[in-house]
């Protein structure tokens, strides 16, 4: 039978033989091995090409404490099917053929830009599919979910000192599903939802993720971003900011770590108009507040540049939080207003710009981290 880190097997003398899996930021089971005695025994190992396709030729000696059973999940942590020599991996909604590199039937979840057919949208150095069907986020099943799932990216970014779980600088890092959702990993390893009982045992767990993750003088400024105090769950702090007052201390920051810094897309532009309150920082927005964006950005245009033109054959414009997601601390308000393609592009090489050059957003000042 299994446990959390490989399995554990019963001995004829009535012992019991436990055995552990090594595994990958993927879940491909790379090492097997246990304690014989005060010796370490490998029992296999396992080195694959990327779709999956065992190397052969090495490392091919099993130890005699191998159980059978246990050795034939391999790839992506799932059983491979050696019967009649098909040599296919059974996912639980349908069979992976690594020879090939892909599945053998139709994929339940329609992704336009590939064949129903294809796997790991041709990248499986960063996505894995141990279920056949579509890779991402287990436990998030709602809306809600996903929201409670993006605040936790941001929390556990400030926890190792990164400062957006969005920017691709640290250890916290994200890149999108083929739905369109920002999948987040630690250290290169998918995280998924936690879900708490109640608000205690919210508190309780990010002050152990914290010390866990050595960073415990940033846990008060996550704990009071995440938690309101006495609440019964764990929510995001919604905090009344004065968005002007928050953009001047953006662009003061910016200067502070270059002069000569363009500052024009950090703020709302000479055109700005209409805006819709942003929910959070997360890129995921909702088919209404989209269309409500691209009535906005045809009627008044791109609020830092002014036209009317998305620059973008979809003809949607890009829903830009103001102040920038990763120029400010979690819980400051924010808005979204319409961009243009040029200019969403404009500022995305400012930030990862400033962010390089050492912006520090805990020099913002949001009523929250005084």
């Amino acid at each position: 039978f299994s446990h959390p880190e490989g399995y554990v097997e019963r001995k004829t003398s009535g012992s019991y033989n436990y055995a552990y899996q090594y595994k990958d930021h993927l879940g491909n089971i790379r090492l097997t091995y246990m304690d014989n005695n005060g010796s370490l025994d490998i029992i296999e190992e396992h080195n694959y090409y990327p779709f999956g396709l065992k190397h052969k030729g090495y490392n091919d000696v099993v130890s005699a404490n191998a159980n059978s059973i246990a050795q034939k999940f391999k790839y992506n942590g799932i059983e491979l099917e050696e019967s009649l020599g098909v040599d296919w991996y059974e996912m639980d909604v349908r069979q992976y053929d690594p020879a090939v590199a892909r599945f053998t039937s139709i994929d339940p979840v329609i992704h336009y830009d590939f064949s129903t057919y294809n796997a790991f949208d041709n990248n499986p150095v960063f996505w894995a599919d141990p279920s056949g069907a579509n890779a991402g986020c287990p436990s998030c099943q709602t809306e809600e979910d996903w929201e409670n799932y993006y605040s936790q990216a941001e929390n556990t970014a400030m926890m190792v000192g990164d400062e957006s779980a969005y920017d691709g600088f640290g250890r916290v890092t994200s890149m999108l599903d083929e739905n369109g959702n920002s999948l987040v990993y630690l250290d290169g390893e998918l995280q998924d939802l936690v879900v708490y009982d109640n608000w205690l045992d919210a508190v309780s767990s990010t002050i152990s993720d914290g010390l866990l993750i050595e960073a415990p003088l940033l846990l008060g400024k996550v704990i009071s971003n995440v938690f309101k105090s006495g609440g019964d769950e764990a929510v995001e702090a919604v905090v009344k900011a004065d968005n002007l007052s928050v953009s001047e201390q953006v662009v003061a920051e910016a200067k502070r770590v270059n002069p000569n810094a363009n500052t024009t897309t950090l703020t709302p532009g000479e055109n700005v108009g209409s805006s819709i309150p942003a929910r959070s920082k997360s890129q995921t927005f909702t088919k209404a507040e989209r269309t409500k964006i691209n009535e906005i950005g045809s009627a008044e245009g791109c609020h830092t540049c002014g036209t009317t033109n998305s620059g973008r054959t979809s003809g949607n414009f890009t829903p830009d939080h103001q102040p920038p997601s990763s120029l400010v601390p979690n819980g400051t308000s924010q808005r979204l207003y319409p961009h243009c393609a040029g200019c969403s592009a404009s500022q995305g090489g400012t930030v990862s710009s400033l962010r390089r050059k050492g912006y520090n957003i805990f020099n913002i000042d949001n009523n929250l981290h005084n």
